[in-house]
């Protein structure tokens, strides 16, 4: 299987996937242990019920993410973007944060260009689109507002903040020197979440470059934080 796939499995395949997905900010193994992922949750066009799926995507400059309706180069388009064609709005995932998207199914020329560069980036899609008469949708979704993420990420830090490291000080100070990192962290991207926001105010154009560091920085925090805590945590429930 190609590293990003827009394939839709079955759910025996896609559940597991979804809950490693979840419980390992979005870091999965088996077949996905090198792709770029996302989960998707489209509205079921047929029973209106929410439809989850594990997608490979691209980012496609600052503001939005291609995913593309491979089906593993099948004949027929995946279920969930026919749910999109029937409600374009739904939920993505990126392993941090949790946040609706307005989908847009590229195209002519523009569909042409973005599949262009989705192949560059992984051939795996173009062999998909070699293998099949049918041509596949490339689908754009906003991201999330950058102001959002940067409330998320507050939010989510004061309450490690507050309540989990200063339980885990009294509980386990063998760890002072693994909280003592987190909170420096903590510190470092609340001043890569400030500098976001001034940028976005002055509407300047950093804030590709901007992006870029801070998740970077919140990537290789969520790493170390994943290792050095979740064992512990899970351990003590």
């Amino acid at each position: 299987m190609p590293e990003n796939t827009g394939e839709e499995l079955p759910n025996a395949v896609n559940d597991p996937v979804i809950a490693e997905f979840r419980a390992h900010h979005g870091r999965v193994g088996g077949w996905f242990a090198d792709a770029r992922l996302l989960l998707l949750t489209t509205t079921g066009a047929r029973t209106g019920a929410p439809h989850t799926v594990p997608l490979g995507y691209l980012p496609d400059g600052g503001e939005r993410v291609l995913v593309i309706g491979s089906a593993g180069g099948g004949p027929h388009h995946p279920a969930w973007l026919h749910n999109l064609r029937a409600d374009p709005r739904a939920v993505v995932e990126d392993g941090v944060f949790t946040y609706p998207v307005e989908a847009s199914i590229l195209e002519g020329e523009e569909r042409d260009a973005a599949f262009a560069r989705a192949a560059e980036a992984d051939p795996g899609w173009g062999a998909y689109q070699d293998g099949t008469t049918r041509v596949l949708p490339v689908v754009a979704q906003l991201r999330m507002n950058c102001l959002t993420l940067c409330a998320g990420l507050r939010n989510h830090h004061g309450g490690e903040d507050a309540a989990i490291f200063p339980f885990l000080d009294r509980t386990r100070p063998d760890l002072a020197p693994v909280l003592e990192r987190l909170r420096r962290e903590h510190e470092e991207i609340a001043v890569l979440t400030a500098r976001l926001a001034e940028v976005l105010a002055e509407g300047g154009a950093e804030v590709a470059v901007q992006v870029d560091l801070l998740v970077d920085d919140l990537e290789r925090h969520l790493a170390y934080e994943e290792e050095e805590l979740i064992p512990v945590l899970d351990g003590g429930r």
